[in-house]
């Protein structure tokens, strides 16, 4: 009988939920996992081996995460707000240091829906930029811009179509975004190029049919992220191929394993009934979302967690309902 490592309990305990946002960012920031991710995006680590990105993740970072499991980083505020810019909330957002003692910041975000009304090419543009503006008086100041540090927005997309309806493909393929220098003019002379290199984004998009996919990266978080693998299967296949620690010798029994698919199907009936109770009231989007929630007997907790609504604003009309 095996015990588990911090990873193997993270799968289980995530699993039949693996595509929520919580869930993900608890699977995302798992070292053994973001070392496979970094191994294969960042260009710095392209020769380094797990335990070296791993011991390079610094983890005495700063506030706003608390270290719940010695496998999880601490993590940077995920939060950042400019005067008259609004706000931006990022996934797993942290730093690291690379054996030249160069420190590269990273956000990893995970999409689950490719088809979000906009491109998503922009949105990690803008959340490396912000990512750059957050070192300001950190990093660098105004009398001295040369100590700025890179930035990585790495995006994992799930459930992307393999072709666009311009015949392009999607699913299945890797992009990297990054700034390079044009010469415009040069009189003959070889032109001065200054330091360019600071915003870099990277994004995976694979779907169901990914987990065969030839390249690592791609297999690896199709496999992790599926809702169509149990926790057993995820974690046979993790350990097996990509050499992901899932357990240690020791007599106990492995943690019960769940099934994604029943739950997100389950939830799609759930969404879809609400939505359906929503379109025939009169009330707000928000109230309708509500009360047709509660309607169909979900708790308080469960309505703030699935809409993010204020819990205020959810137990005011659910004691309106009541005391109607």
């Amino acid at each position: 009988m095996q015990q588990q490592t911090h990873l193997g309990r993270t799968v289980d305990k995530t699993s039949s939920k693996a595509q929520y946002d919580n869930q993900v960012r608890a699977i995302l920031k798992n070292k053994e996992i973001l070392s496979f991710i970094l191994r294969h995006t960042i260009e710095e680590f392209q020769n380094y081996n797990r335990e070296e990105v791993i011991a390079a993740i610094e983890e005495d970072t700063l506030e706003s995460r608390v270290l719940l499991d010695s496998g999880d980083i601490l993590g940077l505020d995920r939060e950042v707000t400019e005067n008259g810019e609004g706000t931006v909330f990022y996934d797993v957002f942290f730093r690291v240091i690379t054996k030249k003692h160069e420190r590269i910041y990273i956000d990893l975000e995970a999409q689950k829906k490719y088809h979000t009304g906009y491109d998503l090419v922009p949105r990690g543009i803008i959340y490396s930029a912000k990512a750059i503006s957050k070192q300001m008086n950190v990093e660098f100041d105004a009398y001295d811009y040369g100590t700025v540090k890179k930035v990585y927005s790495i995006w994992i997309c799930m459930n992307t179509p393999r072709i666009d309806k311009k015949g392009k493909q999607i699913g299945g393929s890797i992009v990297k975004y990054r700034t390079i220098p044009e010469v415009v003019h040069s009189d003959g002379e070889e032109v001065h190029i200054g330091r360019y290199d600071l915003t870099n984004v990277v994004y995976i998009y694979f779907n169901r049919d990914s987990i065969n996919s030839e390249n690592d990266l791609i297999a690896m978080l199709s496999t992790l992220l599926s809702d169509q693998l149990n926790a057993s299967e995820k974690k046979e296949i993790l350990e097996t191929k990509f050499q992901l620690a899932m357990s240690k010798t020791i007599e106990k029994e492995v943690g019960r394993m769940c099934n994604l698919s029943d739950v997100i199907e389950e939830t799609g009936r759930i969404e879809g009934r609400i939505e359906g109770r929503i379109e025939g009231r009169e009330e707000g989007l928000i109230e309708g979302r509500i009360l047709a929630a509660y309607e169909l007997g979900l708790s308080e907790n469960e309505i703030v967690s699935r809409f993010l609504i204020p819990k205020e604003t959810v137990r005011a009309i659910i004691e309106g309902i009541n005391e109607g």
